[in-house]
């Protein structure tokens, strides 16, 4: 009974300890049960994750998304769609973003503004308005506090006309994109698709 209990302690010290598998992350959807608790990034991290996009920028969920993925830790933060309005117009709004992920800023992949993408064809040419001024603001408020980070947004796949090859991808609508793409290409911020 002993030497199966060592064995059981000893296979739980090796999951706790595997390396982090490259390039594979976790969307957390609090509104779907997958939450930033401790235990669940624990967990995540014993299986190989070490990759994780919060749907919030909050300072206390981004550390705790660091300190519990352990060493390798990578994480993504989104700006709330009810705040981007806010956060385009700069300001206050912008350096809490900024000042949120600055004592882990080297942990952070990049902050996404809104959660729900935007498409391309048929896009609210408001709401890109907002998304190319809001990923601006954080992107001048994180560089004037040393936190740079790359600002983005995850498009809807249905942004592209065509996606294969994708050397050869084409936008359905370059038009209302124009802002946001702008400022990708100035600030090499990389262009994103999610995938539900």
């Amino acid at each position: 009974m002993k030497r199966l209990l060592l064995v059981a302690a000893a296979a739980a010290g090796w999951m706790t300890k595997q390396k982090p598998i490259p390039n594979l992350g976790v969307v957390l959807r609090p509104r779907e049960g997958v939450t930033s608790r401790p235990s669940t990034l624990r967990r995540l991290r014993g299986e190989g994750v070490a990759r994780v996009k919060l749907e919030t920028y909050g300072a206390r969920e981004v550390r705790e998304a660091v300190a519990n993925l352990g060493t390798g830790a990578r994480v993504a933060v989104s700006i709330p769609d009810a705040e981007v309005e806010d956060v385009s117009k700069g300001g206050a709004a912008a350096d809490r973003v900024c000042a949120a992920i600055k004592s882990v800023h080297e942990h952070v992949d990049g902050v996404l503004v809104g959660v729900t993408p935007p498409s391309g064809a048929g896009a609210d040419l408001k709401r890109l308005a907002q998304i190319a001024n809001a990923s601006r603001s954080v992107s001048k408020a994180c560089s004037t506090i040393n936190a740079s980070v790359p600002v983005t947004t995850a498009f809807d796949l249905n942004v592209l006309r065509s996606s294969y090859p994708p050397s050869a991808s084409l936008f359905a609508a370059p038009g209302p994109l124009r802002e946001v793409l702008v400022h990708l290409r100035e600030t090499k911020a990389p262009f994103a698709i999610q995938l539900d």
